[in-house]
């Protein structure tokens, strides 16, 4: 079920052709296998008031279309 999904995200910036080449050669990262995911197309809408009641309360409201589905998310 959804309610038993856990969202793990890290994003890098990386400067040197070396590193990145380094880390795309990696089978490991802590104590998670890392494998080819391959391309996905996501897109990201954020949602808020025009005064930013959202935002100033500590939430972001995101609608993600991933593939053909529609994920609605209220974040802290």
């Amino acid at each position: 079920t959804s309610k038993n999904k856990i969202e793990t995200e890290a994003k890098f910036i990386i400067d040197k052709g070396s590193t990145f080449s380094a880390l795309q050669r990696l089978t490991k990262l802590g104590k998670f296998r890392l494998e080819p995911g391959g391309t996905r197309f996501i897109a990201d809408r954020y949602l808020d008031t025009h005064q930013m009641h959202l935002y100033r309360s500590g939430y972001a409201c995101r609608i993600r279309t991933k593939d053909d589905q529609r994920i609605v998310t209220l974040k802290s």
